[in-house]
């Protein structure tokens, strides 16, 4: 099971829309920062083909000084972009940071994680799954996640094959029990599955079924944080 436990780690765009026959310009959009994220790197140091640029272009604070910001994303292979979305995240903590990896096959992956948080134990994380293929090209899925040391809660992918893959969502935190009670001096938690989610791809195109009732635990385990860890 793959456990995500986050680390104590100007350019101008001109949009065009076209109306009844003519070109209108729009007021060119101002980027405010630039992220590229690479999801591998080549033996020889040369710049990967497959990348993605994320531009901010939007950033509004608020008075307990977090932020709501706009990003643009762009996915590059082979120098052509290939597909493009716009998001809104809101209470970003200031340092805030992207990365990215594969999912479903470490060495190289169509299923694309981009990630966006506070890159310290504690803070919660925004994901979202993308499928860089062509014309197929879509974002699939976002979710939530937050690590602590051993303790976290995220999304696990599983491949089916070519057409299909499924997910589910797993926590794992300390359970709520009176220290006079403790049985031994061992820490214990409670991991919980829920949202089991199956995909399919049909007609071009990513369609998500749940096989459980969203936001319900379906199956919880009482373990040792040891056990879980190692």
């Amino acid at each position: 099971m793959l456990i995500l436990v986050v680390s104590c780690k100007k350019e101008r765009v001109v949009e065009h829309q076209s109306v009844a026959g003519f070109q209108l310009k729009t007021k060119p959009a101002v980027v405010l920062n630039t992220d590229t994220i690479y999801f591998s790197y080549t033996a020889d140091d040369k710049e990967p083909e497959e990348y993605a640029i994320i531009k901010l272009v939007e950033q509004k604070f608020t008075k307990d000084s977090l932020s709501n910001s706009k990003f643009r994303i762009e996915f590059i292979q082979k120098k052509q972009k290939v597909f493009s979305d716009l998001i809104t995240i809101k209470g970003i903590e200031k340092g805030s940071e992207w990365y990215g990896m594969y999912e479903m096959d470490s060495v190289y992956s169509p299923f694309k994680r981009l990630s966006f948080g506070y890159p310290a134990c504690g803070y919660s994380q925004d994901n979202f799954l993308y499928y860089i293929e062509g014309s197929a090209s879509s974002k699939i899925h976002t979710w939530l996640s937050v690590g602590d040391g051993g303790w976290f809660n995220d999304v696990d992918f599983f491949p089916i094959s070519k057409t299909k893959f499924a997910c589910r969502t797993a926590s794992f935190w300390p359970e709520e029990t009176e220290t006079e009670n403790l049985e031994t001096d061992e820490e214990f938690g409670m991991l919980e599955f829920s949202d089991s989610i199956v995909f399919s791809f049909t007609k071009n195109q990513w369609n998500k079924s749940f096989k459980t009732p969203k936001g319900k635990v379906y199956r919880k385990t009482r373990m040792s944080y040891d056990s879980m860890i190692n």
